[in-house]
């Protein structure tokens, strides 16, 4: 610069810059029209009420503005009018004594439209104080602002995408050991957001008991094995309920091999687990209305091929009891017992072949159990069991045909009987249940393995060495011809319980 001063014995500097020292205030100001001319951002002057004094020629390139348009408008005029408010906030603190401020907002641009500016103020004070003038330094981050806007909305359809289908995205940090969970990780595990210690132990916790060591092992072998998974388990809700979870990871590392992070997708599936499960006993028991009618049409023809003969046989049996011998008459007794256990035999396969219905009169529920548990009293007394009953003192009605019910509940109190080689108790105890009669047979019996509960029922399946499945298998057609259900829990060792759930009178079926 013409002005400036060179001090003797200094060499110049390498970056091609004098030294401080050469340059003046003067020197220093000259260049403030050349600053102002070329600076990317919109520097502005206004008096503190908002109207312009002087603007930069940046605001033609940034806004399309000549500054001599705006010198004498207020900035009102260029703020979008939700921003407004923001120019106010800062004009009340300038005046409250605060000499600095800034914000983002949108500035209206010449040829229509707005873009997104960062904004930041500074107020100039005479010497008693007074604002005398308020410069703004305006900086275009349109570009960054779109791309965070894009980048937000693509957050929020995702988001919105996993909420519909209920996928949750999962990453663990290796180096700062250290879980980050999405909100619809914490929808899924039934938590508030952020109410999550982001920690393996944390999340392995949530797991189901039964499947937590699977898990665990799990991710282990990704972690060493540089394997991704897929898999399947249950998570533990706070509340208690249980989920099923379809859980897809992946994992990174460094070119050393060092695991940097985990990361990974999980899918709530328990209405998918749910519908399988009932499209599978749907499945079974369709499979097993199939074997029931072609039971029965079997058993038909071979009932009726028995009944005449077996009658004849039974009866001239009965005929020769009087003439026999006294020494003979034991065994005249094995063949009328057997013809007897033939007979049942025989009014099982009919019942099965003629389907049952509930087309009978009303009846009191105590007076069925009442005449089943006098027709099984011999069988249980000679076995050392008792039968105790409890009933409301006003016995529920149902809508049945006796002979069938008395048939049905017979049959399962047998079963009890047989069940209790050392004796006990068996209790009949009757409820009621919204529209329903629930009666529960509870016998202190040997029990019976859970792998077989789900066959029972089934042609021929039985859990005793002489039976035949038959009586258990026309108990649950007539529990079912009547509306009703029945239902078995057991325990080896601790007994079993049946539970019979038939329509109330007046009620509805299942």
């Amino acid at each position: 610069m013409g002005n400036s001063t060179t001090h003797h014995g200094q060499h110049e500097p390498q970056d091609g810059f004098s030294d401080n020292n050469a340059w003046g205030h003067g020197d220093v100001t000259a260049l403030y029209p050349v600053i102002l001319e070329h600076s990317q951002d919109i520097i502005t002057v206004s008096k503190l009420d908002g109207t312009f004094v002087y603007l930069t020629p940046s605001v033609q390139t940034a806004l399309g503005y000549l500054p001599s348009e705006l010198v004498g408008r207020t900035r009102d005029d260029w703020y979008h009018p939700e921003d407004v408010s923001h120019w106010e906030q800062v004009r009340q603190q300038i005046m409250e004594g605060k000499d600095q401020g800034s914000f983002t907002c949108r500035l209206r641009r010449k040829g229509g439209g707005y873009g997104w500016f960062e904004v930041r103020f500074c107020a100039v004070r005479d010497g008693s104080g007074a604002v005398q003038w308020v410069i703004s330094f305006a900086r275009d981050v349109t570009e960054r602002r779109e791309l965070e806007m894009a980048l937000r909305r693509s957050r929020d359809k995702l988001s919105h995408a996993q909420r519909i289908a209920k996928i949750g995205y999962w990453e663990w940090d290796a180096q700062q050991q250290s879980l980050y969970w999405s909100d619809e990780m914490y929808a899924i595990w039934g938590l508030p957001p952020g109410q999550f210690v982001g920690t393996m132990e944390a999340y392995l916790s949530t797991i189901h008991p039964e499947d937590r060591d699977y898990v665990s092992r799990l991710m282990r072998a990704g972690m060493e094995g540089f394997r991704p998974f897929d898999t399947q388990f249950r998570i533990l809700l706070p509340d208690g309920s249980i989920r099923h979870i379809q859980a897809l990871g992946d994992l990174d590392r460094d070119v050393a091999g060092r695991l940097l992070r985990m990361f990974g997708t999980v899918q709530d599936v328990t209405e998918r687990k749910l519908a399988e499960l009932r499209l599978r006993t749907a499945e079974e028991q369709l499979r097993k209305s199939e074997r029931l009618a072609a039971l029965g049409h079997l058993a038909a023809g071979i009932a009726h091929e028995i009944r005449n003969p077996l009658t004849t046989l039974k009866g001239f049996t009965q005929l020769l009891q009087g003439s026999v011998n006294p020494d003979k008459q034991s065994f005249l007794r094995i063949m009328l017992d057997e013809l007897t256990q033939i007979e049942r035999i025989v009014n099982d396969l009919v019942l099965l072949a003629k389907p049952a219905g509930a087309e009978g009169r009303a009846q009191r529920m105590v007076d069925i159990l009442e005449r089943a548990m006098q027709e099984t009293e011999p069988e249980a007394a000679a076995g050392g069991v008792r039968m105790e009953m409890r009933a409301p003192s006003e016995s529920p009605w149902v809508k049945c045909s006796p002979g069938q019910l008395s048939q049905m509940f017979c049959n399962i109190l047998r079963n009890a009987v047989q069940a209790m080689p050392n004796g006990g108790v068996i209790q009949i105890v009757v409820t009621e249940a919204a529209d329903w009669v629930v009666v529960q047979i509870i016998d202190e019996g040997t029990g019976i393995p859970d792998e077989r509960l789900p066959h029972l029922g089934e042609p021929f399946f039985t859990t005793k060495e002489r039976g035949t499945g038959l009586g258990l298998m026309v108990s649950y057609r007539i529990a079912e011809a009547h509306g009703g259900r029945i239902d078995i829990e057991s325990q080896v060792g601790r007994g079993t319980t049946v539970t019979v759930s038939l329509p109330r009178l007046g009620g509805q079926a299942l």
